[in-house]
């Protein structure tokens, strides 16, 4: 039984309780509902793998947001490239658990153009991966 509050859509009650009966969903009175039930995604899961996601927005201006997965806990390192190869920006230089993050960036001082973003994780199997993103001002 999932018990929730309804939303308009749903129904004009407080709260409505649905049974999972042969593999769908029904009302109290066992009545197939004909209605589009979407659920949250609540995961404490830990990755399976090692990801550096594509940056989003891409292009941006002047702030951009970096998601990654960690299998498992390291030494972590988020550093930002110039097409010089020079650093222009260190986000993350700590030890982190195993999880998913995100952080934003603001390159509001920076020159518009490619720049590079790359994760280095210093761990039992190590990862080191680099992406591509462009500042459009």
């Amino acid at each position: 039984v999932i018990t929730f509050k309804a939303t308009e859509a749903f129904a004009k009650g407080g709260e409505a309780s649905l049974i999972v009966a042969g593999g769908e969903f029904t009302d109290a009175y066992a009545r197939p509902l004909n209605k589009s039930i979407e659920l949250p995604v609540i995961s404490d899961a830990i990755p399976s793998t090692y990801e550096l996601s594509q940056n989003y927005p891409n292009p941006f201006n002047p702030s951009t947001t970096i998601q990654y997965d960690l299998p498992e806990n390291g030494k972590v390192n988020l550093a930002i490239y110039n097409t010089l190869g020079e650093q222009v920006a260190n986000l993350v230089d700590t030890r982190q658990e195993a999880g998913s993050y995100e952080i934003s960036w603001n390159a509001a001082t920076l020159a518009s153009g490619v720049y590079f973003y790359r994760l280095h994780v210093e761990g039992v199997k190590g990862f080191v991966m680099t992406k591509k993103m462009i500042l459009m001002k």
